[in-house]
């Protein structure tokens, strides 16, 4: 912080003084002497500015982050050859125009003064955000710690049981979608029952003009109401699938029921279409799932033989005499474990003829591994109700360390400025909570709650990944938009001076101090570029990286070019090329900070099946699931390829023109030649990321 102070009041020393009563030669003199060693000073000052940014970015990242806004801010205004210029001006007596400018470098030095100070917003807001993620970071390796921490206790206790009733919750969770799989195929009859109603369905809407429509629909609705109570008794699954081509078909009765009019039958006839569309559906998918049968039912023999190592497993562990207080409940998990197997048979021997009630046994097998955890949790129970108090001190001081944590996470939440965040850091905290209740009596349940408090911090972590991209979009968007007009401006002054040069012969003094001008400009230009792409690295974003890279080599090439005064077709024409480039990076950007929009609405409309009550199995996909992608799409990057590879041939065939008649290149082509020939080599490597890419998508 002194450091920054310090900076601050060197900056103060630096403002300018008034060029008001300099015209007279003594005073003329005076100031130049002045206005020299203020724009020497201030040279060593920006210097220790981007230095002490940069030494300071891991230990002081606040301070650190105020003195890079300070740097861009006198890189953008180009206040150090503002300075040159006062000197040159008062060298040539233009003491007015040095006024001006001198007038105009205070204010913009007021500006830094204050950045110094206080921080710009946008880096103070990236500077909390890198701080944030550094801490969430840290939360998340505390609970992955204590996670490991309590798996390590729990195997010195009841390594084997604790084994076995793990691997009898994967039984459940494959039962259960064994289960799910075969609880969409009807059995014969009901499947013969329900192709007849859609056949009745079609007929009765193809005769909407019948005037007994109203009993027909009536009779329908009957009809499907009996076959809603058959399927609910023979599966859940079935009876939930037909409930929509149920309702279409009560509206289209209620439609009928206030009056039978033309309009009336219409509307009946189209709600029945749709029943019988959503019962065809319905059809469609049991005949897929009847296919899978024979693979469901080598699914269930492998998972029944699952179960015979673990009862076998479970057999060994209850005899052994240290097992003697668990032994009874070690044996009711056996005796459901075997139950359970009578049940997987049940539903093998059905699966080809009657899948519902095959889906029945599978559904009572799954309840029959349930009761076989219970039991098993019941002896962990009475195991750890019996440990040596040196083993219940271990647990207990897990339970403080969970406690601490929890506490920590949630004064990590209250510092997150983002809603969702927020909420994902507390949710993060109350499943620590719950894990430290559960430590010392349920461990198993701790575990499921330390699992949920890094998942939910997990999502906090990427919340926060996202707004600092979006940040990232917004700097990268406003500084494009910055470079395109400052190369325009070059590229019209180039045409400029390259007409006056061609007219004239030679360049008028002044002129040469507006092609030095072009040339300290190219040169931020080509600093900016290598800032962006630091800021594209951090955030992934690698094509962003490689673009800006090919803009970074060509604003210096220009630069190059305009020191030796060459400000002919070929620097104009990497000119004019540079603002094609970056205008098409800008509209990249444009379109990456869209499509965050649309993954941020879809997230919000993901969230409301949970919202609404609905199990999380119910959903697609979680949030958080999705890996992190390319910031923009492979159609973007495309375009971005074709204008750099149209850059590139109308570059070469301009050389080919330019050396036509020659035995060899000019030295000065042949290293453009070489330049695109590596470019051309990595635009290939480019190219073949984006295949890549597609081809995973």
């Amino acid at each position: 912080m002194f450091r920054t102070i310090s900076l601050a009041a060197l900056i103060v020393a630096l403002l300018l003084p008034p060029l008001s009563a300099q015209e007279d030669e003594n005073g003329a003199d005076e100031a130049k002497k002045i206005q020299q060693e203020i724009q020497k000073h201030f040279s060593e000052v920006a210097k220790t500015i981007d230095k002490l940014a940069k030494q300071l970015k891991e230990t002081e990242p606040e301070n650190a982050a105020k003195l890079e806004s300070a740097w861009n801010a006198i890189q953008e205004k180009f206040i150090d050859q503002q300075m040159k210029e006062v000197v040159e001006d008062l060298n040539a007596g233009r003491y007015n125009t040095a006024r001006n400018k001198a007038d105009k470098i205070r204010n913009e030095l007021d500006d830094v003064l204050k950045i110094l100070i206080h921080g710009s917003k946008n880096e103070r807001t990236t500077g909390d955000l890198a701080a944030l993620k550094r801490e969430i970071g840290e939360r998340i390796r505390e609970q992955e710690q204590l996670q490991k921490e309590l798996n390590d206790a729990m195997n010195k206790v009841t390594p084997t049981l604790d084994k076995l009733e793990q691997q009898i919750r994967k039984a459940e969770l494959d039962q259960e979608k064994l289960a799910k799989e075969t609880s969409r195929i009807p059995d014969a009859a009901m499947e013969k029952r329900l192709r007849e109603l859609s056949d009745d369905l079609k007929k009765a809407a193809a005769n909407e003009q019948d005037q007994n429509l109203p009993q027909k629909t009536e009779q329908l609705a009957k009809k499907a109401e009996e076959m809603f109570e058959k399927l609910h008794e023979s599966g859940e699954k079935l009876a939930h699938d037909f409930r929509a081509p149920k309702q279409d078909i009560e509206n289209a009765k209620a439609d009928l029921q206030k009056e039978n009019t033309p309009e009336s039958r219409q509307a009946a006839a189209e709600d029945m279409k749709q029943a019988a569309k959503k019962i065809d559906e319905m059809l469609r998918e049991a005949d897929k799932e009847k296919k899978e049968l024979p693979q469901q039912a080598k699914e269930q023999e492998s998972l029944k033989k699952e179960l015979e190592k673990i009862d076998k497993a479970l057999e060994e562990l209850a005899k052994q005499p240290a097992n003697k207080e668990t032994a009874p409940k070690i044996d009711e998990a056996r005796k459901e474990l075997q139950s359970a197997r009578q049940e997987m048979q049940k539903a093998q021997q059905q699966m080809p003829t009657n899948p519902p009630q095959a889906n029945q046994a599978q559904q009572k097998a799954q309840e029959d591994l349930q009761q076989a955890q219970e039991a098993l949790q019941q002896a962990r129970e009475q195991a750890l109700e019996k440990l040596p108090p040196q083993q219940k001190k271990a647990l207990e001081e897990l339970k403080k360390k969970q406690e601490e944590l929890a506490k920590k996470t949630e004064q990590t939440a209250a510092k997150i400025p983002s809603e969702q965040s927020k909420e994902n850091a507390q949710k993060a905290s109350d499943a620590m909570k719950q894990a430290a209740k559960d430590i010392p009596q349920e461990p198993e349940a701790a575990k499921e709650e330390q699992a949920k408090a890094i998942e939910e911090l997990k999502k906090a972590l990427q919340d926060i990944e996202d707004k600092e991209t979006e940040l990232a979009l917004d700097t990268m968007e406003a500084k494009l938009a910055w470079m395109i007009e400052e190369q325009k401006a070059v590229f019209e002054a180039t045409i400029k001076l390259d007409k006056r040069k061609k007219d004239m012969g030679q360049l008028l003094r002044s002129e040469k101090f507006e092609v030095k001008d072009a040339v300290a400009k190219e040169g931020k230009l080509t600093e900016r570029a290598g800032q962006l792409q630091s800021t594209a690295g951090e955030i992934g974003a690698q094509t962003f990286v490689f673009f800006l890279g090919v803009i970074s080599s060509d604003t210096k090439t220009v630069s190059d070019m305009l020191e030796k005064e060459e400000l002919g077709e070929q620097t104009q024409r990497i000119e004019s090329d540079v603002v094609s480039l970056l205008e098409a990076l800008l509209s990249s950007v444009k379109k990456a900070k869209e499509e965050m929009k649309k993954e941020e609405l879809a997230k919000k409309e993901e969230k409301k099946p949970e919202e609404e009550g609905k199990k999380p199995e119910d959903q697609e996909k979680k949030p958080g699931d999705k890996p992190k992608e390319e910031i923009i799409t492979a159609e973007a990057e495309i375009q971005l390829l074709i204008e750099l590879q149209k850059q590139i041939r109308h570059r070469t065939e301009e050389i080919a023109v330019k050396n036509a008649n020659k035995p060899e290149l000019e030295q000065v082509y042949h290293e453009m030649a070489k330049n695109l020939a590596r470019r051309q080599g990595e635009l290939g490597d480019r190219i073949q990321d984006v295949i890549s890419r597609v081809g995973q998508e």
